[in-house]
């Protein structure tokens, strides 16, 4: 069982069948069909204009709220999404979405998983995809950094300086998703990381 509903539970899904597992995936949501995590006018023709308006924001908080609403959780390639609806057509690979999970229970051999829809389901093995909740301060890498060099934190993200840096006087720097109130949407692609760069 893989629970999750973006590209990587996806992906696990499709490789655990193709080597002759029955997987079944379960999403909370249904599955988003989408090129990228976010709203194309943050990379294409547009994006001078929103990333202007993000830069312009004074206030961290309000850019958190930005990065979630442009954001909007998982989302799979129209590529792959043909590759599951295939694989669930020549295979025993079953997708069960708008389901929450009620219970998780260990029976020494299987789990007993309770889904709200009613049903009950007995993997040997389950795979979480579920994504993560970013908190500067829960790794631990950074938390004597954070006792050291105290920073400002929005909603688990670091408020860092203009070009990245940890603050104007140490030279840490950070890309990818803990630089997203500095680069915007794009932090948590490939894009942030050319953008930070």
């Amino acid at each position: 069982m893989i629970i999750g509903g973006g590209l990587t539970s996806v992906h696990l899904a499709l490789m655990a069948s193709k080597n002759g597992a029955h997987p079944h995936l379960i999403s909370r949501k249904k599955l988003k069909t989408k090129l990228f995590d976010f709203d194309l006018d943050w990379i294409g023709r547009y994006k001078r204009v929103q990333l202007q308006s993000f830069y312009s924001e004074p206030d961290f908080n309000e850019r958190w709220k930005t990065l979630m609403s442009v954001r909007g959780g998982g989302s799979i390639t129209p590529e792959v999404m043909a590759g599951l609806r295939n694989a669930m057509a020549q295979s025993d690979l079953r997708l069960t979405e708008e389901v929450n999970i009620k219970s998780i229970e260990w029976m020494g051999d299987t789990w007993n998983v309770e889904l709200d829809d009613g049903t009950s389901h007995h993997p040997h093995m389950i795979w979480l995809a579920t994504g993560l909740k970013l908190d500067i301060a829960s790794e631990p890498i950074m938390q004597s950094m954070m006792k050291e060099f105290p920073i400002n934190v929005v909603q688990g993200l670091p408020v860092l300086t203009h070009d990245l840096r940890w603050n104007d006087g140490i030279d840490l720097f950070m890309c990818g998703a803990y630089a997203a109130l500095q680069l915007g949407p794009g932090a948590f692609n490939l894009g942030g990381a050319k953008q930070g760069s």
